[in-house]
């Protein structure tokens, strides 16, 4: 996720010409990395079903070459269609509603947090991803499960991290995460949002995390405003 300053006629709550910022995501270095990726799958893909025709036109294993071709159409389509779907892609996610800058809480925790106000047709919910490479056997909710709930953080409970880079990792305050992470929603076992990670120690495999309460609560003493999770997607 990438954010950048741009001149932007805002409606409401702002006053038009007014610069504020806007949130794309993917970001533009994600964007380009997707591109390359799918533009090689593509040239991949027409390559194999270019041989494929010489051979069939050469005579060699007619049969066997023909049922193939069709199948190497079929992914040079697919191929096709995820370019042609990444192209059309709207990568702006949102704008900054308002940010707390980096600060410390009453209770020595730190907050960093911002509040993006989302486009309608990029809301959707927080989902749980897949958790087979965690070797998770006790996690009480499936993949694809939305988190729709909030807990008070406790001294050494086993939470999950769902980072950008680390994946799913599972822990009490070690190892939790990696540069990039931070952000990350850190979950209960009962699949409830507890905690945000904000830091790390790697020298010594520390993670750093804030409770959710703490970062609602500031959220609510800067804008007036009581945060809630998505509960259902809208059709």
């Amino acid at each position: 996720m990438s954010i950048e300053s741009r001149t932007h006629d805002a409606v409401g709550w702002d006053e038009p010409g007014n610069k504020i910022l806007l949130v794309d995501q993917l970001s533009s270095q994600d964007y380009c990395d997707a591109q390359t990726t799918c533009q090689e799958l593509c040239s991949s893909a027409n390559s194999s079903l270019e041989a494929c025709r010489n051979e069939i036109e050469q005579g060699v294993e007619p049969e066997e070459n023909t049922s193939r071709l069709k199948q190497l159409e079929r992914n040079r389509d697919r191929k096709e269609t995820l370019m042609s779907n990444l192209d059309s892609f709207r990568r702006c996610f949102g704008h900054v509603f308002a940010t707390s800058g980096y600060k410390i809480a009453d209770r020595s925790c730190s907050l960093d947090w911002g509040l993006v106000e989302v486009k309608k047709d990029r809301v959707r919910l927080n989902l749980v991803p897949d958790l087979s490479t965690a070797h998770i056997l006790r996690f009480l909710m499936a993949p694809g499960d939305p988190v729709i709930e909030v807990d008070e953080m406790k001294l050494n409970d086993l939470v999950f991290v769902f980072g950008c880079e680390s994946d799913v990792r599972m822990g009490q305050g070690r190892n939790l995460a990696e540069k990039g992470d931070s952000g990350a929603f850190v979950i209960n076992f009962c699949g409830a949002l507890v905690g945000m990670v904000v830091g790390g120690n790697p020298k010594v495999g520390s993670t750093y995390v804030t409770p959710i309460e703490e970062v609602f609560q500031d959220i609510k003493a800067q804008t007036g405003f009581t945060v809630t999770l998505p509960q259902h997607q809208e059709e």
